[in-house]
C-alpha cells in the first residue's frame, strides 16, 4: 500500500506505486544506509587494508571536504545542465528540476538510494584507481561529507535555526531557490566556500548603458 501523503508540496509523479516510491526518500534513509558504510570503510582500511589508524583518520578528514567540492561541481555542471536537444528539458526536470518546482517536498530533498549508491561506487572506483589501499578511508570521509550534505539540505528547507551561522547557511541556499538573482549561483550546499572560490557567491550587477546626451550643433 502506498504510504506517503500526496499534497500540494508532495505531488505524485507516477501512477505506478513502485516507481513513485523510488522518487521519495525520507532523510533518515541516508543515515541508515551510509553511516554503517562509513564505519565499515574505516574498519576495512585499518583491519584489512593495513592502513594505520592515524593515517586512516587523516584520509577521512581529507575526504569530507573533497565531497563539498564534488557537491558544488555536480550541482553546477550536471544538475543545472539543460542539453540543447528535444528531450533536454525533460531530462533536466528529472535530474533536478523537480526539486526546484517543489522545493519543500520533504521526500525529494535527499538523493534516492538508486542514484546515491551508483555515485558511491563510481567515486569509490575512481579513488581506488588513484589511491589504491588508501581509498577506503578517503571514501569513508567522502561519504560522511555526503551524509552531512543531504541532511543539511533537508535542514535548510524545513528548519528554523536559532544560531546566526546556521541562518546564514540556510539563507545562502534558499536564495538559490527563491531569489531570481541567485538562480545561476549559490551552488554550494554544505558551505559557501566553493561559491566564493569560483566567483558564484554574489550576482553580477549589470548596469544599463547610459544614454548619450544631445549636443548642440
Amino acid at each position: 500500500v502506498f504510504s506517503f501523503k500526496v499534497t500540494e508540496q508532495t505531488p505524485r509523479l507516477f501512477k505506478n506505486n513502485n516507481l513513485e516510491m523510488l522518487t521519495r526518500t525520507p532523510p533518515v534513509v541516508v543515515v541508515i544506509i551510509y553511516l554503517p558504510i562509513v564505519i565499515g570503510l574505516l574498519w576495512f582500511s585499518i583491519m584489512k587494508a593495513g592502513v594505520g589508524a592515524w593515517q586512516s583518520a587523516l584520509l577521512f578528514a581529507l575526504g569530507a571536504p573533497v565531497w563539498t567540492f564534488t557537491e558544488y561541481w555536480l550541482h553546477r555542471t550536471v544538475m543545472h545542465w539543460v542539453p540543447n536537444i528535444s528531450w533536454g528539458e525533460r531530462m533536466h526536470f528529472w535530474v533536478h528540476g523537480v526539486h526546484h518546482d517543489w522545493p519543500h517536498d520533504p521526500y525529494r530533498l535527499v538523493m534516492p538510494p538508486a542514484i546515491s549508491m551508483t555515485l558511491f561506487f563510481i567515486f569509490l572506483g575512481i579513488f581506488w584507481l588513484l589511491f589504491g589501499k588508501y581509498a577506503w578511508a578517503f571514501q569513508a570521509g567522502f561519504t560522511f561529507g555526503y551524509i552531512i550534505y543531504d541532511l543539511s539540505h533537508y535542514f535548510y528547507h524545513h528548519a528554523k535555526p536559532s544560531y546566526n551561522w546556521l541562518k546564514s547557511l540556510q539563507r545562502h541556499h534558499l536564495q538559490h531557490h527563491f531569489n531570481p538573482k541567485y538562480d545561476d549561483i549559490h551552488y554550494s550546499i554544505t558551505v559557501p566556500l566553493w561559491d566564493r572560490f569560483f566567483g558564484t557567491l554574489e550576482p553580477v550587477e549589470t548596469s544599463a548603458p547610459k544614454k548619450s546626451e544631445d549636443r548642440p550643433s
